[in-house]
């Protein structure tokens, strides 16, 4: 088993020997291993990962090194790291990850390298250290020794026997509970400072079997809690002045007057309702208002137009007629002041130019003969760029002309020329693989 640092970079694990995988003899000097040829299974875990980083290097007869880094050794506890490549046995290694304290402890502090050669003499401690097997086995030794030869000045020993259970148990009987102050804490005889829970209270007043032997303040305490419970708080000593105070406001109330249907308003305030030219708020001016506004007509039954007389709307001489007879347009700001008249003379205006435009398509041939196309018109579309390119119709038919009907040079090379009809210049230059494939065209139409 080899040692290492938790969560620390830069430390060496040494695998090995490897040896051939077919006479199972033969050492393995010349093995290429990959950190993903090292299988660690972590403390705890169920499943193996590769190595970090990194593979491992041969050092002699077959033994190897890997350097582990803070990743490989970041879990706590006994990890096993397993090995196997092509042409050699699978090598196996138990790796403990430790605690950085625990490994200075144990590992660099020189306990566990530490020989006993020199202090195992016989009849010494570290003879018996030396004899024993396992933890348990040290532990039994310890625990079995006598403690007689321990007992030294200030020595933990002396403290231990200085303690003895038969002087413990001395030291108890002579506790009394009626007496001592501990006591008190059982027996609760002082209750001084102590208050009981709101639960407590509950308890204690749910209880059936609880007799009040005197009342106390219970009476005052309740009168104080019923006044606090009104709405109305009266000062203690002043209540019958109070009482009288609202009497007096109550008087105050004078007569009412009642309408026809039950209604009530004091006479006070039907004398300060409004009057005059703000409107009589008597109460037969209120009854008439009532009774004309019970006959205005809903808005359904004005769209249905269904009540039985038809004078609520006057189209002689109500403004909006207007809108349908044309007489006079007042809303709209675009025709302010437009009459028949003038929406008449508006009317023709439109007509006479609606007779010049009909006159001027009557112009346009019927018959496709006499449609010619000018000059203009065909350079259009000669010039006019064709499909995804930047070719025109023109220069489109330039270059077909080239190959097709003008001279070419360059026959059976790698470089075709293809000249323009007049022969003044190239159109066309292609450069061909062998199998005449086009590899570079250069149009100049």
């Amino acid at each position: 088993m080899q040692f290492i640092k938790q969560s620390t970079a830069g430390q060496i694990v040494e695998f090995g020997p490897f040896v051939n995988s077919t006479d199972g003899d033969s050492e393995e000097t010349l093995l290429t291993i990959a950190n993903t040829d090292i299988g660690l299974k972590k403390f705890g875990a169920t499943t193996v990962v590769n190595k970090n980083s990194g593979g491992a290097t041969h050092m002699a007869d077959g033994r190897y090194y890997a350097t582990f880094d803070a990743t490989d050794s970041d879990t706590l506890g006994l990890m096993r790291a397993g090995i196997h490549v092509s042409g050699a046995l699978w090598v196996w290694e138990d790796i403990l990850v430790m605690t950085a304290e625990a490994y200075e402890t144990f590992i660099n502090t020189g306990v566990w390298n530490h020989l006993l050669v020199g202090h195992n003499v016989a009849g010494t401690f570290g003879e018996r250290i030396n004899a024993i097997g396992t933890a348990e086995d040290m532990a039994n030794e310890v625990w079995d020794e006598q403690k007689s030869g321990h007992v030294a000045a200030g020595s933990f020993g002396e403290e231990v026997q200085s303690h003895s259970l038969s002087t413990e148990v001395t030291a108890l009987n002579d506790f009394d509970p009626a007496n001592d102050t501990v006591a008190l804490v059982t027996d609760l005889t002082t209750k001084t400072g102590f208050s009981l829970s709101a639960a407590g209270i509950t308890a204690i007043w749910n209880n059936a079997t609880r007799t009040l032997t005197s009342f106390g303040t219970l009476v005052a305490d309740t009168t104080t809690a019923v006044w606090a419970a009104l709405t109305r708080t009266l000062t203690a000593g002043t209540k019958d002045a109070e009482i009288d105070t609202l009497v007096t406001n109550t008087n105050r109330v004078d007569g009412l007057i009642e309408d026809a249907v039950g209604d009530q308003f004091t006479a006070k305030a039907l004398n300060q309702a409004p009057s005059g030219t703000g409107g009589d708020a008597t109460e037969a001016n209120q009854l008439q208002i009532l009774s004309d506004l019970a006959d205005v007509p809903t808005n359904a039954e004005l769209n249905a137009r269904t009540l039985p007389t038809a004078d609520y709307f006057d189209p002689a001489n109500d403004i909006v007629a207007r809108v349908t007879l044309v007489d006079q347009v007042t809303l709209n700001v675009d025709m302010v002041g437009t009459d028949n008249a003038a929406l008449a003379t508006s009317l023709i205006t439109h007509d006479n130019n609606l007779a010049v435009v009909e006159g001027k398509v009557n112009l346009i041939p019927t018959d496709n003969d006499d449609c010619t196309l000018s000059a203009t018109g065909i350079d259009a579309i000669f010039d006019e760029q064709i499909g995804d390119s930047t070719l025109t119709m023109r220069e489109a038919l330039r270059s077909t002309l080239a190959i097709v009907a003008a001279k070419s040079s360059g026959g059976g090379t790698s470089n075709l020329v293809f000249r323009n009809i007049a022969d003044t210049k190239d159109v066309l230059v292609e450069v061909v693989d062998a199998n005449g494939n086009r590899t570079s065209i250069t149009l100049t139409p």
